[in-house]
């Protein structure tokens, strides 16, 4: 069950310009056992974002919230948050583990996200976009939830620019089309250009 957090919250998130840019799901911890309401009021009065940066917040007894949601961008991954949804759950996770009810409920929002969402093909923590960090923690099991979406394009294997393609689409700058093919020898339109332009401004824009 996904319950809706009203703590603080603005009068209007900054919306997607389209959902089929979204690719990813980042996997956090929240680095302390603060509450929802305490981490909204820091980010919003330390931190000088608009709200609690986290699309979704899943605390010790599995409660899953919907913070910002999928619609609303996230703040959650400096140059990556056009493509990715932030899940954070509730904890350090380099002193202690996650709980039951955490994993569970985290497994429960991965599958009902990918439903919503069908261009999200990977899944990841906070560590792998930016490696300054070890969000989310060396007690996290990370290595359950990493999906690298490598069978996303049925037609870029062996391929020689296959490695290439594959990276600029982790960067979220390229998305296939809705038949999972990626078509790397098709002539590009002026159309699919703007938008790959504008994925990387996205991108090196803070």
């Amino acid at each position: 069950m996904i319950v809706p957090f009203y703590y603080r919250k603005p009068k209007k998130l900054t919306k997607h310009s389209n959902l089929n840019n979204i690719n990813s799901i980042c996997i956090h911890n929240t680095g302390a056992t603060n509450s929802i309401e305490t981490d909204t009021s820091y980010h919003i009065d330390d931190r000088k974002w608009v709200w609690l940066g986290y699309g979704y917040y899943i605390d010790f007894d599995g409660t899953t919230y919907e913070v910002r949601g999928y619609e609303h961008i996230n703040a959650g991954v400096e140059f990556h948050n056009h493509h990715i949804v932030s899940i954070a759950l509730r904890g350090n996770f380099n002193k202690k583990h996650p709980t039951k009810e955490q994993i569970e409920s985290l497994n429960k929002l991965i599958i009902h996200l990918k439903k919503e969402v069908p261009t999200i093909k990977y899944v990841n923590g906070h560590k792998f976009w930016d490696k300054k960090t070890d969000c989310p923690g060396t007690n996290f099991p990370l290595g359950v939830f990493v999906e690298s979406g490598d069978k996303m394009f049925n037609d870029t294997k062996g391929h020689f620019a296959e490695k290439e393609i594959e990276e600029a689409q982790k960067l979220g700058l390229v998305f296939g089309y809705e038949d999972n093919n990626f078509r790397p020898d098709r002539e590009i339109t002026r159309a699919e250009a703007t938008a790959m332009i504008l994925n990387l401004y996205k991108l090196l824009k803070k």
